[in-house]
């Protein structure tokens, strides 16, 4: 999660229970909070880290001022990845996050919880919110397509899903359009493996982290979703033979998570398997060529029933 006030970085450490808070200004980087019970999922909002205590089934948050950790309660249920997970903050300062045992998203405001969305069809893994437009975007766990559900909409009772970008049935890594110029259906881009997305409000753009492969050695990418056109395009930004890190040249991306952005075109990632914190940097974004006819109004998708210029990695972790 990133504190824009301070210009800090904060991540945590699963293995050691702990949150840590990294200094982009200074580079110092110092244990913030332990004794926790398997942290993963942060966002930032209004001076608190919000994140999941997995361990405890707890949604928990992080004063920035002085680090008193406090639990936010709720009801979550577990599954084999823990709960809660995805977590997003919304710009009135409600916090939504993904129950995905229960097919559920719930929110948190005012000091309570309440269902959001739920049941729904699929199991909410990621999240990412577009400030723009209002739409929350989810993904499922290794999943393939990537969903919408506008938020302001939902708050007024109607919680309709759409597929935004990816493939039914295929599962790969394949740029091209995410819906289809004519009917607003499937496009031909493709997805494999989806575990983080994070939206930047000024390029518009949704950045995907996958990890793709048959085998637990499997890669990873981050892709970029043009959520500003009708077909929103996906190209491949970082992974694969593209952007690979200029000072890291050995280490490709391996089990990218917790996207986070810094501004325009700059976003930070946790490369989990390389022990790393890294920032991808992009002269700009560059969606696909448009089409070569007049792009024309997509008809919204059917429903689905509800039911620095470059990167400096971080020391290893000290020993426990």
């Amino acid at each position: 999660a990133y504190d824009p006030g301070q210009n800090a970085l904060y991540y945590s450490r699963t293995a050691y229970n702990d949150l840590r808070e990294y200094n982009l200004d200074s580079g110092s980087e110092n244990q913030v909070a332990g004794g926790l019970s398997q942290p993963k999922s942060m966002a930032f909002s209004g001076g608190k880290v919000y994140f999941s205590d997995t361990g405890s089934s707890d949604l928990k948050q992080m004063d920035v001022s002085n680090y008193l950790v406090s639990s936010l309660g709720g009801s979550f249920t577990v599954d084999a990845s823990g709960a809660p997970q995805g977590i997003v903050a919304l710009p009135d300062g409600s916090i939504l996050v993904s129950d995905r045992a229960v097919n559920n998203i719930q929110m948190f405001q005012n000091g309570a919880f309440t269902r959001f969305a739920g049941p729904l069809a699929y199991k909410p893994f990621s999240l990412a919110y577009n400030a723009n437009n209002a739409d929350l975007y989810f993904a499922e766990r290794d999943g393939n397509r990537v969903f919408a559900i506008n938020v302001n909409l939902c708050m007024s009772g109607d919680c309709s899903v759409n597929v935004v970008a990816g493939q039914s049935v295929a599962k790969l890594v394949t740029d091209g359009t995410g819906r289809d110029i004519n009917t607003g259906g499937e496009g031909t881009a493709t997805f494999e493996g989806i575990m983080s997305m994070a939206h930047d409000p000024i390029s518009d753009t949704l950045y995907v982290g996958e990890d793709y492969g048959p085998n637990t050695d499997s890669l990873s990418v981050i892709r970029a979703i043009s959520t500003s056109v009708p077909t929103y395009d996906v190209i491949t930004v970082a992974g694969k033979s593209t952007a690979f890190l200029a000072n890291d040249p050995n280490f490709p991306p391996k089990g990218i998570r917790g996207l986070c952005i810094l501004d325009a075109n700059n976003v930070a990632f946790v490369d989990s398997s390389n022990v790393r914190i890294r920032k991808l940097t992009l002269s700009s974004h560059q969606p696909l060529p448009p089409p070569s006819f007049p792009p024309s109004p997509l008809s919204p998708l059917p429903s689905l029933s509800p039911s620095p210029p470059s990167p400096s990695p971080l020391p290893p972790p000290p020993s426990p």
